[in-house]
């Protein structure tokens, strides 16, 4: 039973406005998403959020998007950030070091517009995952 009170609206279709979304439709919480590009020029926006770091990844997950999503990436457990200019490379992350915090030791390369023609996820099941 949807809770009568509880409404939210949420500005922007991007990863976060429909995550947030789904996430609250799950709990039975009415939601309206308001965007201003439509069916029409959606995908053609810039690209973005190609980088989904473990905590994004564990709320796909939850949200039941995960494993749709990753199919379509690179798993990538190492980050390096370079000095573009002198071509250095100036620090590496291994996110292997996160093994015990989280299911998700490294990042998923997935740019959002290889998401985009995914179909929505059921706002009526979920997956909770347990690490």
């Amino acid at each position: 039973m949807q809770r009568e009170r509880e409404r939210v609206i949420v500005i922007g279709a991007g990863p976060v406005g429909l995550c947030l979304a789904l996430a609250l439709a799950q709990e039975d919480i009415r939601v309206v998403v308001v965007e201003t590009l439509g069916a029409n020029n959606f995908l053609e926006q810039v690209p973005r959020a190609g980088t989904n770091h473990p905590a994004t990844l564990e709320l796909y997950d939850r949200i039941g998007l995960y494993a749709r999503i990753e199919p379509r990436g690179i798993i990538a457990p190492l980050v390096h950030y370079w000095d573009r200019h002198e071509r250095k490379l100036i620090a590496e992350f291994d996110h292997r070091h996160l093994k015990d915090d989280t299911r998700f030791p490294y990042v998923l390369q997935c740019e959002r517009i290889k998401i985009g023609g995914l179909p929505p996820p059921s706002p009526h099941s979920r997956r909770m995952a347990r690490g």
